[in-house]
């Protein structure tokens, strides 16, 4: 074992220390341009898990517009089911409620991108939407389909407002990244 030992001290005698140096600092390059490809690629990703989140979101304000659309006219048939009409709200409260919790959760995600989308504040937004949800559903459970009918309506819209507000800030930062990708 000895003798393997001062075999290998002298094999590396014999080679040439510069090569040697100049070797390592090589594979010092390439494993610094390897973490730094991963580190774009990482970044990439949460980019794209998070424009993906975002449509999804999008799409989820949307869908509910609709179908608060779509009771706003049962509502204004003063032959409607109230009962039926109060559980539908209701469902589209609880719904704009987990639409609330997915904002959050992509302003979260966001703050953790090197790129960050400038998102606009729609705290304000959100609850005034909230407001009138709830409002209807007050509304609704007094008999006042007219009035519930106003509340939703004006929820609707802004919530229009909301998911414009997301689809320009996504636009605006895909064309970000697009300019990014033409000076790469």
């Amino acid at each position: 074992m000895k003798q393997m030992i001062r075999d290998m001290q002298q094999m590396l005698n014999e080679l040439n220390k510069d090569k040697i140096v100049e070797q390592l600092d090589k594979i010092k390059l390439r494993t610094e341009d390897i973490e730094k490809e991963l580190d774009r690629n990482l970044e990439l990703f949460k980019q794209l898990e998070f424009e993906k989140k975002m449509d999804a979101t999008i799409n989820d304000i949307s869908q509910l517009k609709e179908k608060l659309d779509s009771l706003y006219k049962k509502t204004q048939d003063s032959k409607a089911n109230k009962n039926e009409l109060l559980e539908e709200q209701n469902k589209i409260n609880q719904e704009f409620s987990e639409i609330q919790k997915e904002l959050e959760e992509l302003k979260s995600q966001n703050e953790e991108l090197f790129n960050q989308l400038q998102l606009p504040d729609l705290s304000k937004l959100q609850k005034e939407i909230e407001s009138e949800l709830k409002q209807s559903s007050d509304n609704l459970s007094k008999g006042r389909q007219s009035q519930a009918g106003k509340n939703q309506k004006s929820a609707s819209e802004k919530m229009e407002e909301l998911s414009s507000s997301l689809a320009q800030a996504m636009g605006e930062m895909e064309e970000e990244s697009l300019a990014e990708d033409i000076e790469n």
